[in-house]
C-alpha cells in the first residue's frame, strides 16, 4: 500500500515573485513530486519567518536579506532555493510615483517619504542602493510601511511620494490611473540578482529530509 504524499505547509506572499508556490500547486508540480500543498497567504515576508518558526508552517518565501539577518542573529533558518530570478535582460520598473507627480528625476525626491512593503527588507536595500547610485543622500528622504495593496492609493493621495510596487500590485495601480513608472532600483545592486527565496528551519530539514528533496524537486 502507498503512503499518503505528506503534506507540506507553505507560507507565500501574494506577488509575482512567490508565485512558484500558486503555480506549483495549481499545475500539479507539487503533486507529481510526492508532495501534497497547503499554501498560506500572508503579507509580509517577516510574518512568514515567525509563522515558520512558530510551527504554523513548514517553508515559506521571504528575501534573501531578512534571511540573512535572522541567521547572522543565530536564528536556525535554512535557505533552500531561489524562487525567482531579476535579470537585466528582462528588467521593469519597480519604483513608482503618482502619475500626475512633477518629478523628472531621483534628486527631485530629496525629502521625499518612500512606502515599502516591509521596512529593512529587500526592498528598501534597492532603493537605499538606487539612491547612493544617483547621488541622493539616504537621510533625506523617509521610509513607511504600508501593504502592497495601499502603495497606489497611497501615491495617488500624496501619503508617500514614490513607492516600491511589485506585480501584480504595479500592474493594477498602472490600470487604475495612480502612477507612473519612475525607475528600477534592483539593477542598482547588480545586473541579475535572486530577490527571493525559500527557506524553512534546520530542525524541520533534519526531520523531512525526504520530503525536503521532493519539495527541491
Amino acid at each position: 500500500a502507498q503512503s499518503a504524499a505528506p503534506t507540506v505547509r507553505i507560507g507565500a506572499l501574494a506577488i509575482d515573485a512567490a508565485g512558484e508556490a500558486y503555480y506549483g500547486t495549481d499545475s500539479g508540480i507539487f503533486a507529481s513530486n510526492g508532495i501534497t500543498p497547503q499554501v498560506t497567504t500572508l503579507v509580509a515576508g517577516s510574518a512568514i519567518i515567525a509563522a515558520v518558526l512558530g510551527g504554523d508552517l513548514d517553508v515559506g518565501f521571504s528575501n534573501p536579506l531578512q534571511i540573512a539577518a535572522a541567521i547572522a542573529r543565530g536564528i536556525p533558518l535554512q535557505m533552500l532555493a531561489p524562487a525567482a530570478l531579476y535579470s537585466k535582460s528582462d528588467a521593469s520598473a519597480n519604483i513608482f510615483v503618482a502619475r500626475d507627480a512633477p518629478f523628472k528625476s531621483p534628486k527631485d525626491l530629496v525629502g521625499a517619504t518612500f512606502g515599502v512593503g516591509a521596512l529593512g527588507d529587500f526592498n528598501q536595500l534597492s532603493l537605499l542602493a538606487w539612491l547612493d547610485a544617483n547621488g541622493v543622500p539616504r537621510d533625506s528622504v523617509h521610509f513607511v510601511e504600508l501593504t502592497f495593496g495601499q502603495l497606489g492609493a497611497a501615491l495617488q493621495r500624496g501619503t508617500v511620494q514614490a513607492a516600491s510596487i511589485p506585480e501584480p500590485f504595479k500592474s493594477d495601480a498602472i490600470r487604475a490611473g495612480q502612477v507612473r513608472a519612475f525607475g528600477d532600483t534592483y539593477l542598482a545592486i547588480q545586473p541579475e540578482i535572486t530577490p527571493i527565496v525559500w527557506f524553512t528551519t534546520k530542525s524541520w530539514l533534519q526531520k523531512n529530509p525526504d520530503t525536503a528533496k521532493k519539495l527541491l524537486a
